[in-house]
């Protein structure tokens, strides 16, 4: 992917823009969606995206590429929007490369982790071993890659991973609460919120009640993000 990259800034430069930034991400990620104390739905993303910045006699433009096996052809067109937008007076410029970032990767077992579905089944057995009646939520795994490429010498490489689980469990019909495990490895529990959907959950996890803690099993979960 670094190449792809390179390849969307020389091309860039060579139609006349000043300056120009790509950012291809290689996104590798999934999702278990439980209800009702089991596995409903589970999906799975590989695709690969480019975001860029284009500058032509201060013109400026930003955009994703969504098909990279058409790079020339998009940055071509983009280039030509560009040439037709309006100049940005105040633009500065972007910064001189290159840099130097600090090498540290993502948590191998993260980085392994093909299937959470044991990480389900422990929670949805936290909360009925403390008297849930029925559970629902989600699990997520995310990891991407950034490539990332200057026309002013900065090249860069970004590899991300975590874990994401989240779990209504319901006491009853009309009692609820919902808990969210931390990310970078800090154990959480569930705990009872005011009413209302909390900040960060799906929103097909709907509204709930309050009512009393319904599990207390903690999971651990890893997030490392670096340059």
């Amino acid at each position: 992917m670094e190449d792809v990259s390179s390849r969307i800034v020389e091309k860039a430069i060579g139609l006349g823009c000043q300056d120009a930034v790509a950012d291809v991400i290689a996104n590798r990620s999934y999702q278990i969606r439980f209800a009702q104390n089991e596995a409903v739905i589970s999906n799975r993303w590989r695709e690969s995206t480019a975001s860029v910045f284009f500058v032509y006699d201060k013109r400026v433009l930003a955009s994703d590429i969504k098909d990279l096996s058409r790079v020339d052809e998009a940055v071509e067109r983009l280039v030509k929007i560009a040439k037709s937008s309006q100049q940005n007076p105040d633009y500065a410029g972007i910064a001189d490369g290159p840099f130097r970032y600090a090498r540290v990767r993502p948590d191998p077992k993260v980085l392994s982790l093909d299937e959470g579905g044991k990480y389900v089944e422990a929670a949805i057995g936290g909360a009925t071993d403390q008297g849930a009646k029925e559970c629902a939520g989600s699990f997520w795994k995310y990891e991407d890659e950034h490539f990332l490429a200057t026309s002013n010498g900065v090249e860069a490489h970004d590899h991300r991973a975590s874990l994401y689980l989240s779990i209504r469990a319901l006491l009853s019909l009309d009692r609820a609460v919902t808990g969210s495990p931390a990310r970078r490895g800090s154990p959480s529990s569930i705990r009872r919120r005011p009413g209302g959907r909390r900040a960060g959950l799906p929103p097909w996890l709907g509204r709930r009640s309050p009512g009393r803690p319904v599990a207390t099993r903690s999971c651990s979960i890893r997030s490392f993000s670096a340059l």
